[in-house]
C-alpha cells in the first residue's frame, strides 16, 4: 500500500433481535451442533470494532483510524439464510453430517 493508501474492511455482524425466529434457530443449533450453539452472540459489532482499531494501532503504520457502521435488514428465504451461513469458517469446519443437520433443521 502506497504511503497515501487507504483501505476499507467490511464485516457482517448479525444483530439478534430476540426474535420467535431467532430463538427458533438458536434451538436448531443447540439441538444440531450444540458445540456451535450461539453463534452470532460472541461476534459483537462492539467486540469487533475495537479489535481491529486496536490491531492497527498496535502495528503503528497506520494513521488515523476510523470505524463507521452501517445498518439494515433483510428478509431472506431459508436457502439464502444457509448460503449466508456457508461463508462463515465456523460453518466451513463442521463435520458434514451436523453441518446438513444444522441446514436441514433451519429448512424447518
Amino acid at each position: 500500500m502506497k504511503d497515501s493508501g487507504s483501505a476499507a474492511l467490511f464485516w457482517r455482524v448479525p444483530v439478534d433481535a430476540q426474535t420467535d425466529l431467532s430463538r427458533a434457530i438458536d434451538s436448531v443449533y443447540q439441538e444440531a451442533a450444540p458445540e456451535f450453539a450461539n453463534p452470532d452472540k460472541r461476534f459483537a459489532a462492539d467486540w469487533l470494532v475495537g479489535v481491529i482499531m486496536e490491531n492497527f494501532r498496535a502495528c503503528r503504520q497506520f494513521g488515523a483510524v476510523a470505524a463507521r457502521q452501517y445498518f439494515w435488514s433483510e428478509d431472506l428465504t431459508a436457502e439464502q439464510y444457509i448460503k449466508g451461513l456457508r461463508t462463515f469458517s465456523m460453518h466451513a469446519g463442521m463435520d458434514e453430517a451436523m453441518r446438513e443437520k444444522l441446514y436441514s433443521g433451519i429448512r424447518r
